[in-house]
């Protein structure tokens, strides 16, 4: 069972700010990126061994209006600090936004 957040963002965001800010998540020294698609992207933690039949650790997706995380395997303090780590990215550029549990 996974844990998902959205964060609904005030306006819509240029798409190239999206995929900035999607490029950006990837290189997140705690993850590493299993999978991309477009705007949405699996990650894996770099603490932990890599495993074929469940490889990601969660999953994100954004568009002009929002962005998901899906969490299958992290701990609370690792999606704190993830679901930190992405407002502040957020912040940074132009988008006050804040994560609800869905």
């Amino acid at each position: 069972m996974s844990i998902e957040y959205r964060a609904t963002f005030p306006r819509e965001v240029a798409p190239e700010i999206v995929g900035h800010i999607v490029t950006a998540i990837g290189k997140h020294p705690s993850w590493r990126v299993v999978d991309t698609s477009g705007t949405s992207m699996r990650l894996a933690s770099a603490d932990r061994e890599p495993r074929e039949e469940w490889p990601e650790d969660l999953s994100i997706s954004m568009d002009v209006d929002k962005l998901d995380v899906s969490f299958d395997s992290a701990t609370r303090d690792e999606r704190r600090a993830f679901l930190s780590f992405l407002t502040e990215m957020l912040r940074s550029n132009g988008i006050e936004a804040r994560f609800e549990e869905m």
